[in-house]
């Protein structure tokens, strides 16, 4: 890369082009793609150094130092070349090039293209420039990675003409006449004709080596002589200028040079001319016969391989001295196949030269083939290899002048002031090239190699307080930023631009300021005079500027202090200003709200401006100071009719060709005026019906063609829901959500049935008439629409559309998938459950669940349906024909509910499917002809069926034991059935299987323990549905927690059957009952499928008085038949009566807590808040916390909403569970933390309950 100046004096247009061109050289896509096209068919354009990169100390520099002197460790360092003259031989690939790609995966290496070298001697410029692409084109053909080397060409760096002229004037004379090639081409040329470079172009070679402090260098036999002068020249520098005196002039490195050392590999190292094989093959040999050229063509090639020179003796020997050119065909022969000498020998020594030629002849060929192809495809994309060319040269320079700058010192010329290298060796580079570079990085190594050396040269270059590329570096900063890579150090100069004089460094400091830095970076104090000054500069931009930076980064310190100056900016005559200081005034308020007060008072005066820029900021600020306080809506509801006088000169307006989005007038202001009369309009209806007018012309007349139109639209429809408007509206913001369902982008039908899902608690009459494609959505492509669809669906269901509805989703159930199962499958059972319009179609669609998705139904469903079934007495004998149907269909995929809750109804009430004992079969119901060897053998194939799983087993033994004594007929095959299990190694299998077996002992007992469950009563049946006694507040019907074994108690009807009894209405339960329930349910609720209707298996005995367990013993002819009794446990006392408090109340919000006592522990406290809004306005995103003391316990459930409606027209509630280990010592306390959104400003409320009534 060559050294460019930038001039000191820049014209204003270059410099306010300078912001501009920042975004387009971020990106520069079309000025590299010849690059990216290039790397896409496999030519790397990138070759990063290989030398580890310090944090402060660039990479070159530690590359320069010498051994002893604290060198970074590094790999190796290796340099090598080929004249461009002629085409590359095959005496060149062999004995330098291919040895080079080995070189490449172990060493640092640099090759380069010696065009220098090739004028020693008369030459044709064009011939010389077309060579030279030639042979960097051949270098990556045979292998080279430009990734792993760095190519590039001698002259593209300059350091190696001034290094040659510096060592030059210390080399003596007579070493040079000394060099054998001085003297053949000489004498060649005539002494008089040769031009002086002849004679020192190995000082030119001195200084390709020396200039990059290499370590080895490939050199042939011929080329040691070079070499040797380059160690002597090296070590000459080093006496003369080296050491101490290095040291005195202020030298980095005292060793100027490194001794390199000669690198030569053992075979192929020197390949003669096929013409005389005692000299090298060169491309300077008259005839073309004496080598091959590596673009030979195959014809060519076997041509001159027929015409080498060979000799008259039989067979072929290598080391015959007498025959040279049997050894050279030999050695070439070795060299393309990759045979060692034995085996060459082996195959062709005692071949005559009629044989071997031809074998010769093709393996050059196939050895050539793919290199001359690879060499074609490289110069197809001249760009790219000029690019790899570019990027070598880059790194070339960044080590070279590291070295050259090192040795000017100490040979007294100073370092060179105004070159884009930093002292270091270290080259800054335009930010288009260094965009360029990394963005053909093929690896992230490399990428970080590339950002660390500049980083670097950009640390020399602020360290030396140059403002002459000050810009620039910043701009790099920042895309360095952009990548992720630190830029601190780099912070400081962005505050030098802001203050200075100049538009275009102002304009790219400000621009570093708002992205390297932020409002927690203490720097940023230092800043806020240069704003001062700049907002109250002359200049508009320069205060725009300005105001913009404070918009983005401001602090709260820097926001008091240049508040008043935004304040003052806002009343300009500028509009351009008007407009920015709106914005900023925006940040300054959300950091210091104590100033609201003054712009609150000038935000209106905005909404009379004619420039639409003006207008748009004016909105936005007032809807920020809407929402940082709420009391100045009332303030701004004058406004009203402006903002929709404003917004109907949009929405009837011509054409404006500055503010037309798609067609669409400012679409922009019209959304913001919509946002801020949603705001204001909310709770007020003396503003709704002033903007309902404009409402409804702004949904009528937009164009839904266009996405502008639509987001304007969607803006309308939220607007029209949140203000107090009349039902045709309403309806009309419905039906634009429904056209809305219909667009074919997903994106706005998502957008619909997110809004309709809040919509149906408003005006769900609305909504049902878009049902059909709301249902169409729940079978779209999209997962979020489907998912969306599936909960408005949920939302639209009523007693009227229950059935139509409950298909569609059932339907959808068979086809949906898996993820969608668990949801669907249980919301269905919900509905179901809330809105059945009768019981025999709740069983039918409860059963038709579980046939289809069994595996995700809750057991909350299958309980509620047992339930259902056993509190229906008309539906006993359908619910079992319903029940035997649905399992001999899908005995094969039956998943474990839906054989739970069958083989319960069979055991239940088998006997009713057969001989008629059902009665009359239902209206549209299918007759089923059934006996009891049916039914047995139905329950022993779900028993024998080798997925079952154990709970199912205990339910099919339970089902046969209650059929035993009703199927006489089958009674010897049940016991068979039951006894089968008696060695099962499930343990409650093989425990039913014992149990049931000893009851079957005794005839008196066993018919009246297994009889058909009693009915639940209506009243405590009704309860256990209640969403406020414990059910979900979707409509679930799990039971009361608090009276759940006293209802599973009454449902089996333990207390009739073991002498139990319920306790009296009105008065606290007896000891006896409760601990006769109790015992009932701990003793048999395993024997008759309690863990279905109980949630899980049989609990230990509860409490129980001495006196009713005696009692029960006594009336039980089978007390200890399974055992000793377990001892009684002392009565659980009765808990207080519930009471209810008011916990907290302000403003609209009132909260009441229920309390209550459950579970027998006095310590554990069960509280229902109560949440009811009396305001006008509904309270949004309503979320309540609390918190207890240490010594106590508290867990809340979720809420039953996330929003109170206004008037107290509802509430919302949530439980709260507390358990006191310190009850009856510390009283109950509570405090607690409210918060929700009032008018979109959010509201955060706290207090502390402290009047929990005594014993609570």
């Amino acid at each position: 890369m060559q050294c460019s100046s930038v001039a000191v004096t820049r014209a204003a247009a270059a410099g306010r082009a300078l912001g501009r061109q920042l975004c387009s050289r971020l990106l520069p896509a079309a000025r590299v793609r010849p690059v990216a096209a290039a790397a896409a068919r496999g030519i790397t354009a990138s070759a990063a150094p290989q030398a580890a990169v310090a944090e402060e100390q660039p990479s070159s520099s530690a590359a320069a130092k010498a051994p002893g002197e604290g060198a970074v460790q590094r790999r190796q360092r290796v340099l090598s070349g080929v004249q461009p003259t002629g085409s590359l031989h095959l005496g060149n690939y062999l004995g330098a090039i291919r040895n080079w790609v080995k070189l490449q995966e172990e060493y640092d290496t640099y090759f380069c293209v010696v065009d220098l070298h090739a004028i020693t001697l008369p030459h044709e410029p064009a011939a010389l420039l077309a060579s030279t692409h030639s042979s960097a084109a051949l270098y990556i053909a045979c292998g080279i990675d430009p990734a792993k080397a760095n190519i590039f060409v001698q002259s593209h760096v300059p350091a190696h003409a001034e290094l040659t002229w510096l060592l030059s004037c210390i080399t003596p004379i007579g070493w040079l006449r000394k060099m054998i090639q001085f003297k053949e081409k000489s004498k060649k040329a005539g002494a008089e004709e040769v031009g002086t470079g002849l004679l020192t172009y190995p000082v030119l070679m001195a200084a390709d080596i020396l200039l990059y402090q290499s370590d080895l260098v490939p050199v042939g036999e011929d080329q040691r002589q070079h070499l040797e002068l380059a160690r002597d020249i090296a070590e000459r520098t080093n006496y003369l200028y080296g050491g101490k005196k290095a040291k005195k002039m202020g030298c980095r490195h005292t060793r100027l040079f490194k001794v390199p050392e000669a690198l030569i590999p053992p075979a192929g190292a020197r390949v003669m001319s096929l013409q005389d094989g005692t000299s090298k093959m060169s491309k300077s040999a008259e005839s073309d016969l004496s080598r091959i050229n590596l673009l030979d063509s195959p014809d060519l090639i076997v041509q001159k391989v027929k015409r080498a020179k060979t000799d008259a003796f039989d067979g072929l020997e290598w080391d015959n001295p007498d025959r040279p050119e049997a050894r050279n065909l030999l050695t070439i022969y070795q060299c393309v196949t990759g045979m060692d000498k034995e085996a060459v020998l082996a195959e062709v020594g005692s071949m005559r030269w009629g044989d071997f030629k031809p074998r010769l002849a093709d393996a050059l060929v196939a050895h050539l083939e793919p290199i001359q192809a690879r060499y074609h495809e490289v110069m197809q994309d001249e760009g790219a290899l000029d690019a790899i060319l570019a990027k070598g040269a880059d790194n070339a320079n960044r080590e070279a002048y590291a070295t050259l700058d090192n040795v000017r010192k100490a040979m007294g010329f100073g370092t060179v002031h105004g070159r884009r290298w930093g002292e270091a060796g270290q080259m800054t580079l335009r930010l288009r090239d260094l965009i360029k570079q990394v963005r053909q990085c093929k690896t992230a190594a490399e990428e970080r190699d590339v950002i660390a050396k500049e980083s670097a040269a950009l640390r020399q270059a602020f360290k030396e307080q140059d403002g002459t590329y000050r810009h620039r570096n910043v701009a790099k900063l920042m895309y360095m930023h952009m990548l992720g890579y630190p830029t601190h150090f780099g912070q400081m100069e962005t505050l030098k631009l802001i203050a200075s004089s100049g538009f275009p460094e102002k304009r790219v400091g400000y621009l570093g300021l708002m992205i390297l830095l932020d409002e927690r970076q203490e720097v940023l104090m230092l800043v806020t005079n240069s704003l001062k000054n700049d907002l109250n500069s002359r200049n508009q931009y320069t205060v725009g500027l300005a105001l913009c930076a404070l918009g983005n980064i401001c602090s709260a310190e820097m926001a008091r202090d240049l508040g008043p100056e935004v304040e003052r900016l806002l009343a300009s005559q500028n509009p351009y200003l008007r407009k920015k200081a709106a914005l900023c005034a925006s940040r300054v308020l959300r950091k210091v709200p104590d100033m609201l007060e003054s712009f609150a008072e000038r935000a209106p005066t905005l909404l009379e401006d004619r420039s639409h820029s003006v207008l748009l900021a004016g909105v936005t600020l007032m809807l920020d100071i809407c929402a940082q306080a709420p009391q100045v809506v009332e303030a701004y509801r004058p406004h009203v009719p402006l903002l929709c006088r404003v917004l109907r000169s949009l929405i009837m307006g011509g054409f404006a060709p500055d503010y037309d989005v798609g067609g669409i007038n400012d679409p922009f202001l019209q959304v913001a005026i919509l946002r801020l009369l949603r705001v204001l309009g909310r709770g007020s209806a003396e503003a709704s019906d002033a903007m309902s007018d404009v409402l409804a012309q702004v949904a009528t007349n937009t164009d839904s063609g266009r996405n502008a139109g639509n987001a304007i639209l969607y803006e309308c429809v939220q607007t029209i829901m949140a203000v107090e408007s009349i039902g045709g509206l309403r309806v009309l913001a419905v039906n634009i959500l429904g056209r809305f369902l219909g667009n074919k982008d997903n994106n706005i039908r998502y957008v619909a049935l997110n809004t309709l899902a809040r919509v149906v608690s408003v005006d769900a009459a609305a909504v049902q008439r878009h049902r059909g494609t709301i249902v169409d959505c729940v079978k779209d492509a999209d997962i979020s629409i489907r998912r969306r669809a599936l909960e408005l669906v949920y939302a639209l269901v009523n007693e009227g559309n229950i059935r139509t509805l409950t298909r569609e989703l059932l339907d959808y159930l068979d086809v949906c998938d898996a993820e969608f199962k668990p949801d669907l499958a249980n919301k269905i059972c919900m509905l179901v459950q809330r809105y059945a319009p009768d019981k025999r179609w709740y069983i039918d669609s409860l059963l038709q669940v579980l046939v289809q998705a069994g595996a995700y139904v809750k057991d909350d469903a299958c309980r509620a349906l047992i339930l259902l079934v056993v509190n229906a007495a008309q539906l006993h004998a359908y619910a079992a024909r319903a029940s035997y149907r649905a399992l001999t269909t899908n005995l094969a995929a039956a998943q474990p509910s839906l054989l739970m809750v069958s083989t319960w109804c069979l055991g239940e009430y088998g006997e009713l499917l057969v001989g008629g004992a059902g009665g009359k079969l239902l209206e549209g119901e299918e007759p089923v002809a059934v006996g009891e060897a049916d039914v047995v053998g139905l329950l022993e194939a779900v028993l024998q069926r080798p997925t079952t799983s154990a709970a199912v087993r205990e339910y099919g033994l339970t089902a046969l034991a209650k059929l035993e004594p009703k199927f006489g007929g089958q009674a010897p095959r049940i016991k068979g059935l039951i006894a089968a299990f008696a060695q099962s190694t499930q343990l409650e299998v093989q425990t039913r299987s014992v149990e049931y077996s000893r009851l079957f002992a005794h005839p008196t007992i066993g018919p009246q323990v297994l009889e058909h469950i009693p009915p639940l009563e209506e009243s405590a049946y009704d309860a256990s549905l209640e969403p406020g006694e414990g059910a979900a507040a979707a409509g679930g019907a799990a039971a009361s927690g608090g009276n759940a074994a006293a209802d599973l108690a009454a449902l089996l009807g333990l207390d009739a059957g073991l002498g139990g009894g319920a306790p009296a209405a009105g008065s606290a339960p007896a000891a006896a009952p409760v601990a006769s329930q109790a015992a009932a349910v701990s003793a048999l609720s395993d024997l008759l499928a309690g863990d279905l209707l109980g949630g899980g298996s049989a609990a230990p005995p509860a409490a129980a008085a001495p006196a009713a367990a005696a009692a029960a013993a006594a009336a039980d002819p089978l007390a200890g038949l399974f055992g000793a009794p377990v001892a009684a446990a002392p009565a659980v006392p009765a808990g207080p009566a519930p009471v209810t408090i008011t916990a907290f109340q302000k403003g609209p919000l009132t909260v009441t807590f229920q309390l209550s006592k459950s579970g027998g522990d006095p310590a554990a406290t069960d509280i229902l808040a109560s949440f009811s809004n009396s305001g006008d306005a509904p309270l949004e995103g309503f979320t309540l916390q609390a918190a207890v003391p240490k010594q106590m316990t508290l867990k809340l459930d979720p809420a039953s909403a996330g929003a109170l409606p206004p008037h107290s027209a509802g509430a919302v509630t949530q439980r709260l569970h507390v358990h006191n280990s310190l009850h009856g010592q510390k009283a109950l306390v509570m405090r607690l933390r409210i918060s929700y959104q009032l008018a979109g400003a959010p509201v955060l409320e706290q207090g502390e309950v402290a009047s929990f009534p005594a014993g609570w």
